[in-house]
């Protein structure tokens, strides 16, 4: 037994050496394939290649990104207008005493035709002040006959009697053929501007010049150097006077809050859209005024244009030659200081797609440059073709990610740097009853129904699901009908069958948002971008996926692309060339061709002609471009962008198309709004509103549509099982989310800069509140300070409860705990009763 022990023992270095041939990890990988991945058969050198391309595009984008990306953050204007450019730049001016701000547009009552006017009541806003300041529009309440005519004339004869109390400018003068009246509103009185933003609690900017005269020393060409803000006070000057800071003068805000010139001889604490939000929110209180230009009170009314800074705009921005500017550079904080911060983000997101496009743009055309080589020479296209289809479906998708985590930080520092944290405003088609306000019991408020908004959104869903139905109907009858012959005829019918849907769904989205009864301006703008979205996604989108996905295990199968055979990757990249410049290129260039012809012949031919007209009578006769119209803009923006993201690796020609359309839309709407467009009313949102999820939910959609596109079509999987299919697909979707999860970590939200100035605005505030409530705090007596201050430690007093002090302090303390309860008189319980409300 003991030699069989030894032998035993002997024989365990030979097992030992015998166990890793038996546990080769190659083998094990093999193992592990063969189990999860049956039928895969894609070479390693293949995936080298797929692997290298990917690696040097990769490095291709961080160079982009970090080196040779421009933002559009720097406030200087030096960049569009140098020094010998100010005077050609600048334009004419207007005389300050002519300053307006809004326009209405009344039809003439001497000269127009009254008509019968319905639904007075939905023009009036809910309001118990309104009979004060409208008492001639609502003693029409009472009539049963009422014309458009009265309407204005009592309109009129209000608005005259009741805006000058407010503070307001008002001037009404004739059109040149006397068929319009033109009314003039403005705010031009500084003081009624700080009492109007006092009341409002409007936020406003620290002057720079005022930081350093606190003592604060900050560079002021450094982006995180932006000033604070808070909300305005009339009061704090003088606290600031009276504390000696250099500059600041008791009762004159200049000095303290930043001042915007271009207006007012000496320059106002309010920008422009300011004022023109003031007007609005004042007259929105009262009426409402898209209702009372549909009921024919009003003709129009929009915010003017300022000749001198429109002309200053089109020699910077709207200009088609500022389209050869390869960083596509945009004054973006002009664009919030003249339009708002809505459209300012709109330019500032498609200014920066233009920017990341074009860094997706080299490696696209050395796709499309491979690929025609390849299939010039036939010589391997198939691994070719696989290779580039692989790589640049991962390329797509980093890009995708990198660029909205970089646009995020864009976003952020916008909203960060114009102070966009305010409370947001009731609309004034906001409708509902009085009752008291949730805030306050004492103020009535208009409150909607919720159970109708709820049963109207369930409509509207309803609504927007039977319309997607028809869409996908209709594209089935066009597979149908062009399942054969997949040429330019199918693309030119495929994309008038989406226009056609898309412009019958227009106005029902609007009818059906506007039923739904939002109170603020973002909830209803994103209302109507979601239903134009959800429906626009699978117009636009569903007949490719359908070709990509569907079209192979079909009854008729792949459609035959000629001189190829079958081919549903091939008829895919032909109907995406195709319909991508008819439906995205052409349509979009022509719209905005034709717009501006609109323009033009409305003001030459409605307006006499060549006869002298003012400046502000022109502006009557442009186009507007005002919510649903700027929805439309994101909205052909966004689904062109979603064809990069979901059919830019099968067809890298896309990439070259979209960005074209990028960089003419910019451009071709900037020349637009500049030249033939009336300015539109201002709304402050912070960023894009729901775009932003919209383009999240096309990253996730992509980064699915990439993998069924490898698992259906690739030539690794056509003898592979469904389960060999399914786990890439599940491996495909982790490894992007590994990934995404990378690239939030290298690109977060709040990039440096912008926490940087968060510190620093945060640090200006601590140092003004020291300033502001020194000495507020009263003073006590200080005991026994000034004999330890003189050293004598024998004054303290002990802990002692036969201290006479520690007795006084004890004896207070009883009585006050040992004091019977008083009732509380008549007087004291209406007091308390008004002040708390009393739950049974």
């Amino acid at each position: 037994r003991i030699r069989r022990d030894i032998n035993r023992v002997k024989g365990l270095p030979d097992k030992a050496k015998e166990i890793p041939s038996k546990v080769k990890p190659r083998e094990h990988a093999e193992e592990i394939r063969r189990m999860w991945l049956p039928g895969w058969r894609m070479s390693t050198t293949t995936c080298i290649a797929a692997g290298a391309c990917f690696l040097i595009t990769v490095l291709w984008l961080w160079v982009y990104f970090h080196l040779l990306y421009k933002s559009d953050r720097p406030e200087s204007l030096h960049y569009w207008i140098g020094d010998e450019d100010e005077e050609a730049a600048a334009g004419g001016g207007e005389p300050h005493q002519e300053q307006t701000d809004i326009v209405m547009v009344f039809p003439n009552p001497g000269q127009a035709e009254g008509r019968a006017v319905t639904g007075l009541g939905d023009v009036l806003v809910q309001n118990l002040g309104g009979r004060a300041v409208l008492p001639r529009v609502y003693a029409l309440l009472k009539e049963q006959d009422l014309t458009t005519t009265t309407l204005q004339t009592c309109l009129i004869k209000d608005l005259m009697t009741a805006l000058p109390s407010a503070g307001f400018r008002v001037k009404i003068f004739n059109s040149l053929d006397g068929k319009q009246l033109f009314f003039r509103i403005g705010l031009a009185d500084e003081a009624a501007v700080q009492h109007y933003m006092a009341a409002e609690q409007r936020r406003s900017q620290l002057a720079p010049e005022l930081v350093a005269g606190l003592g604060v020393q900050q560079n002021p060409a450094e982006e995180a150097s932006s000033p604070p803000w808070l909300a305005f006070d009339p009061s704090l000057p003088q606290k600031l006077a009276k504390e000696g800071i250099p500059g600041v003068k008791p009762g004159q805000v200049q000095g303290v809050y930043r001042t915007y010139h271009g207006t007012h001889a000496g320059g106002s604490i309010a920008r422009s859209t300011d004022r023109v939000d003031m007007i609005t929110a004042y007259l929105g209180k009262f009426i409402d005024m898209e209702a009372a230009v549909a009921a024919g009170a009003v003709e129009a009314w929009y915010p003017v244009h300022r000749r001198a800074r429109l002309q200053q705009l089109r020699y910077m921005w709207g200009k088609w030659s500022r389209g050869l500017d390869r960083n596509c550079r945009q004054p973006i904080h002009y664009l919030w200081n003249y339009y708002g911060s809505r459209v300012a983000f709109m330019f500032a997101w498609t200014g920066f797609y233009c920017k990341a496009l074009t860094a997706l743009l080299i490696p696209a055309l050395v796709c499309l440059a491979i690929m025609i080589g390849t299939w010039a020479v036939d010589y391997e296209v198939d691994l070719a073709l696989t290779i580039l289809q692989l790589s640049f479906s991962a390329v797509i998708i980093v890009w995708a990610r990198w660029s909205v985590n970089t646009w995020h930080q864009e976003r952020n520092y916008f909203i960060k740097t114009w102070g966009l944290e305010g409370i947001p405003r009731a609309r004034p088609q906001y409708k509902g009853a009085l009752v008291p306000s949730p805030v306050n019991d004492r103020e009535l408020e208009v409150q909607g129904s919720l159970a109708g908004a709820v049963v109207w959104r369930y409509v509207s869903l309803t609504v927007t699901l039977a319309f997607c139905a028809g869409v996908l109907f209709s594209i089935y009858m066009w597979f149908t009908l062009f399942q054969g012959r997949m040429d330019l005829v199918a693309s030119l019918c495929l994309s008038i069958n989406i226009k056609v849907f898309e412009l019958v769904f227009r106005p029902v989205a609007v009818w059906c948002t506007n039923k739904e009864n939002h109170m603020y301006d973002r909830d209803y703008a994103n209302a109507l971008v979601w239903k134009n979205f959800a429906f626009e996604a699978i117009n636009y989108y569903y007949p490719f996926i359908y070709l990509m996905v569907f079209a192979k295990y079909s009854e008729a199968g792949c459609p035959v692309v000629e001189g190829i055979g079958p081919d549903c990757v091939w008829a895919l990249r032909r109907q995406l060339m195709g319909t991508v410049f008819f439906l995205v290129g052409c349509y979009r260039i022509g719209e905005v061709i034709f717009l501006y012809a609109l323009g033009r012949w409305k003001l030459y031919y409605e307006a006499g002609g060549d006869s002298p007209r003012s400046f502000l009578e022109e502006q009557y006769h442009y186009t507007e471009w005002e919510l649903r119209d700027q929805v439309e803009y994101m909205l052909q923006l966004v689904l062109s962008l979603g064809y990069v993201v979901l059919f830019g690796s099968v067809a890298p020609v896309v990439v070259v198309i979209i960005w074209a359309v990028f960089l003419m839309q910019l451009r071709g709407t900037a020349w637009f709004l500049t030249h033939a467009c009336r300015r539109s009313f201002p709304v402050e949102l912070p960023g894009v509103g729901a775009w932003r999820s919209c383009i999240e939910l096309l990253l996730v959609a992509g980064v699915v549509v990439s993998a069924l596109v490898l698992v259906i079509h690739g030539e690794a999987f056509e003898m592979s099982y469904l389960l060999t299919k399914i786990t890439f697909t599940v491996l495909f979707i982790f490894v992007a989310s590994v990934v995404w999860f990378a690239l939030d970590q290298e690109a977060p939200e709040l990039d440096e800069s912008t926490v940087l100035m968060e510190r620093r605005r945060k640090y200006v505030l601590s140092v003004l509140k020291d300033l502001t409530q020194r000495g507020q705090v009263p003073a006590v007596k200080p005991g026994v300070t000034p004999a330890i201050l003189r050293g004598n430690w024998g004054v303290i007093p002990r802990l002692d409860p036969t201290h006479p002090e520690w007795r006084q302090v004890d004896t207070e303390e009883n009585r006050v705990r040992n004091e019977p309860e008083k009732p509380l008189g008549a007087e004291q319980r209406h007091s308390v009763d008004g002040m708390f409300r009393i739950v049974p």
